[in-house]
């Protein structure tokens, strides 16, 4: 695994945990 992978990794779970505060802000 490279540098690069950890980055993509990194941004997937940042985007995939924004996307879950984001719905969990659109139910309340």
């Amino acid at each position: 695994m490279g540098a690069l992978d950890w980055i993509v990794i990194g941004v997937f779970c940042l985007a995939l945990i924004g996307i879950v505060f984001w719905v969990i802000k659109q139910k309340q």
